[in-house]
Parts: C-alpha cells; structure tokens; sequence
C-alpha cells in the first residue's frame, strides 16, 4: 500500500501502480504524483467501477479517456441472469485472457480528438486510436457486443431495457492499452521505453473467480 498523500514521489523500485476500484476521490497533489510518474515512463494499472471519484476521471481524462456515468448491459453475452455482467469471450478479448467475465462494469471512451486507424502489428492487423496532437497509441483490449449498451439508470430490480436518447448504444469498450513513447536528451521518441497506462472497467477484474469456464 502506497499513501501519497504523505509520499512526494514514487519509490524508485516500484514497478506498477495498482489503483483498484477507489471509493475516494484522489487529491489534486496524488493526480501530480502520478501523472509525473507516468510522464518518466511508469506503468500503472487503474481498474475503475461505475460512477468513479472525480479523481480518478480527472486522472483518465489528463490521459485522453473518458469515463461515463452508467453500468455496461450485454444481451448478447452476459453470465445468466445477470445481463450486467458482461462475458467477454474470445473473439472480443485482445489481451490473451481467458473468457473473462466483469460483474457491474463500465464503459472506456477515447476523448473526441482520437481516432481509431488500423495498422500492421507483429500479430497482424489492428486498430488503435491515435491523436494528431501527441504521439499516444491506445489500443482495445476487451470489447462488449454490438447489442451491448450504457445504462444510465439502472436498478437492480427491473428488467434493464435501451432508453434511446439516454443510454449510450455499443461500441463499448471495457479495457485499454495506452502506450505513451518517452523522448530522449535528444527529443527523439524512444519507441522502446515510454508511460504504460492499462485502464479496466472493472474493480473485480483481477480476481481470479472472474474467469470464466463454461465447461
């Protein structure tokens, strides 16, 4: 456990900042902290939940994503009865995990000035979103169906149904992968070396009982 709030900086040996589902909102000095952390080529890992802290967005949004009010509903591909947890099956996990399901998650949105294009990669043909204004990739890592949508009112006690106008209809993504390349003493990029940024819409994501085996 890190406290920032009497911290002035990351240690020198910390690997990954771990951020799981916070409740309280981060100061504005701790959204400094890590931004600079980030700024020097940190990795971090952010899993959020629905209605985040406004900490946490103003986090997300220094880094070009957005986060949304509501909780992500899947028709298509949920784990019975529960049409707010999303299974994300392979076809739409581009992390290598197994079939992976996210009770109670929410969506991740690139801010506007992103724009998906598809390029070539070792693994073949992929889309990431790209700005003209910085030299940021980010890059799908899981997605709910096309049928899926953000519920803005949901109650856990009626049968959630597409408010059009209100709800926010799919593409919906529930995790990403942003790359943030460093510039060297000599203001070249260092494709090698840069900020890490993993974004998951899910607290419980790291728990192993969210792996799902329908077996």
């Amino acid at each position: 456990t890190l406290d920032l709030l009497t911290t002035p900086s990351m240690p020198e040996d910390l690997a990954v900042l771990i951020i799981a589902g916070a409740q309280q909102s981060l100061t504005s000095n701790e959204v400094d902290i890590i931004g600079r952390y980030l700024d020097g080529g940190g990795q971090v890992l952010i899993l959020v939940n629905p209605n985040p802290p406004l900490g946490i967005r103003q986090l997300l949004s220094s880094r070009g994503i957005n986060i949304e009010d509501g909780i992500v509903i899947d028709p298509s591909s949920y784990v019975s009865p529960n049409k707010h947890t999303p299974l994300v099956t392979e076809e739409r996990n581009y992390a290598g995990f197994e079939n992976i399901l996210l009770p109670g998650a929410t969506a991740i949105f690139p801010q506007s000035e992103y724009k998906p294009e598809l390029v070539q990669t070792a693994e073949g043909a992929r889309v990431i979103w790209v700005s003209e204004n910085n030299q940021t990739q980010m890059f799908l890592l899981l997605g709910a169906t096309e049928e899926a949508w953000l519920e803005k009112d949901f109650d856990l006690l009626k049968e959630p149904e597409f408010d059009e106008g209100i709800d926010r209809q799919s593409p919906l993504a529930l995790g990403y992968f942003i790359f943030t390349p460093l510039i060297d003493e000599t203001g070249r990029l260092d494709e090698e070396k840069g900020a890490t940024l993993v974004v998951i819409g899910d607290s419980d994501f790291a728990s192993n009982d969210h792996f799902y085996n329908d077996n």
